[in-house]
């Protein structure tokens, strides 16, 4: 017996496609092309990114650990994107 899969809609939103059509029936391709989406299309974005970790660690903050320059980037990111309120107050976990 033939396996047969209906690809209509898959041309105009592959992601959905995957996720509401054949992610059950073949969970492996759906996770390899969940991994392919995430790829972008243009390194654009990516260049700005190390642009403005570059303007962060100046000779005054070369110590800065990893994370803690990986945090600060996502936050401005959020804060930038208004996916955090930068007015509300932050209460560190305990």
């Amino acid at each position: 017996m033939e396996d047969y899969i209906e690809i209509r809609g898959y041309e105009s939103r592959p992601l959905a496609w995957w996720k509401e059509v054949d992610d059950a029936r073949y969970p492996t391709l759906a996770r390899l092309a969940y991994d392919l989406f995430v790829v972008p299309g243009m390194s654009a974005e990516c260049e700005r990114d190390f642009s403005r970790a570059k303007k962060m660690v100046t000779e005054e903050r070369h110590s800065l650990r990893g994370d803690i320059i990986e945090a600060e980037q996502c936050l401005k990111s959020w804060l930038i994107s208004r996916i955090v309120d930068g007015a509300q107050t932050w209460t560190p976990l305990q």
